[in-house]
């Protein structure tokens, strides 16, 4: 699938291949080391799941069952970590939680979440890891915001240390 990319989205996506930065999920940079390799091999696939999202978006999952891991995964199931200190943080004005570990876990899925714009998928952001719904914000209808709500309620978002 074809992603058009504009100069402020590929800004944005850098996080995910900067190895030195304290956010969730990274690239295995020796497999994708930089937006370009990674969206060359997506326009010759094929996603394996579509999730409609509201503004015209879609997430398009993808899965490399011959790679041994796309990237490290930034969310995890809250129980997984019961003795972890839950740490918080504001993202679109809601209260995300937190942990730091060592290591990530490692994922063989990559989610792209595009906007439809005149027949085109233009590129919003795309991590390593299966989907999961955006921190709840004041454009999701309300649905979307209940469905993001109940999700972060049972999964945390994870940092490197």
């Amino acid at each position: 699938m074809f992603y058009s990319v504009s100069e402020a989205a590929i800004a944005h996506l850098k996080v995910h291949f900067v190895p030195s930065e304290k956010s969730g999920s990274k690239f295995n940079l020796d497999v994708f080391p930089d937006v370009d390799s990674l969206l060359s091999v997506l326009s010759t696939m094929v996603p394996i799941r579509i999730v409609k999202q509201s503004n015209y978006r879609e997430a398009h999952e993808y899965y490399f069952p011959e790679l041994a891991f796309t990237g490290f995964y930034g969310v995890g199931l809250r129980k997984d970590y019961p003795n972890a200190e839950v740490l918080t943080e504001t993202r679109n004005g809601f209260s995300v939680s937190y942990i730091e570990l060592h290591t990530l876990p490692k994922t063989q899925f990559v989610t792209v979440v595009a906007e439809l714009k005149d027949g085109d998928y233009c590129l919003v952001t795309i991590f390593p890891g299966m989907y999961a719904p955006a921190f709840p914000y004041s454009a999701m209808s309300d649905d979307e915001k209940q469905e993001a709500e109940a999700f972060w309620k049972d999964y945390i978002l994870l940092k490197i240390k």
